[in-house]
């Protein structure tokens, strides 16, 4: 059976170490992704305190996570993107803010129960709406891989929201952080046993999705609530960005985002 240049291109990348650099330039687009989208979601949640900073977040994170998503897939693919991975981007994006919604409400939720509870359904039936427009799969299957993938988020969520929000009287809630740590790998597990072609997720890889995640979470976070305590977020972006990218150096082969999938 022959293969693709584009399949053989993947297997490349899959199976080859990769250079200092490339792994930078990994993090780097994983981080504007990722950091785009908790940016994204974090305006969301804080619509209620509206402030002008809040508002250039939201802008960032809707120029950033576009565009990284984009420049990665090219660049793995090294090709001209098609509609079908726009679409695949759409509901990347529309998946991890909702899920960003979601974690974020639960979160606030001592802070505004009514509030929390309006973008908790709101990011779900937004992150719902998205996945069955550009469903591909039949429908059982394309619900089990939306819930999968919005408990994979949310779950990262907990874990880095619950050490960012340690700085809010509120806060109690710890308990969370708990929460993901299990809910992420449960669902990771699960998703890898019901795709046969989904790459099992090592104990290995577990730990820098959740150190990375934690990393950037906190870096996010902090940007997001610098306005609530500049001391405090400033040790958190210093510290998220260290976790992070020396965690994201242990990704010897294949990309960052592989994490997730």
């Amino acid at each position: 059976m022959s293969i693709t240049a584009e399949q053989t291109q993947q297997l490349i990348s899959i199976n080859t170490s990769r250079s200092f650099i490339d792994r930078t330039v990994d993090y780097v687009l994983y981080f504007a992704t990722f950091g785009g989208i908790a940016f994204i979601a974090g305006a969301l949640v804080h619509a209620l305190t509206f402030s002008v900073y809040n508002m250039i977040l939201l802008g960032i994170g809707l120029i950033l996570t576009p565009w990284s998503i984009i420049a990665r897939e090219k660049r793995q693919k090294q090709a001209n993107l098609t509609k079908a991975d726009y679409e695949r981007v759409i509901v990347t994006i529309a998946v991890s803010v909702s899920a960003g919604c979601i974690s974020g409400g639960i979160l606030h939720w001592q802070e505004n129960p009514a509030f929390g509870l309006f973008i908790v359904i709101s990011g779900f039936v937004f992150a719902s709406i998205a996945t069955m427009l550009y469903a591909t799969k039949p429908l059982k299957e394309t619900v089990i891989n939306f819930l999968l993938s919005i408990s994979i988020f949310s779950g990262i969520s907990f874990v880095s929201g619950s050490v960012v929000h340690a700085m809010n009287d509120w806060f109690t809630n710890s308990s969370l952080i708990f929460v993901g740590i299990i809910m992420t790998p449960v669902a990771l597990l699960i998703k890898g046993k019901l795709s046969a072609q989904a790459s099992k997720t090592s104990l290995k890889d577990f730990l820098i999705l959740l150190f990375l995640s934690l990393g950037i979470g906190a870096i996010t976070g902090g940007v997001i609530h610098y306005e609530i305590d500049p001391h405090f977020s400033s040790m958190l972006i210093i510290g998220g960005f260290l976790l992070s990218y020396i965690s994201s150096l242990f990704k010897d082969k294949g990309s960052l985002v592989d994490l997730r999938s």
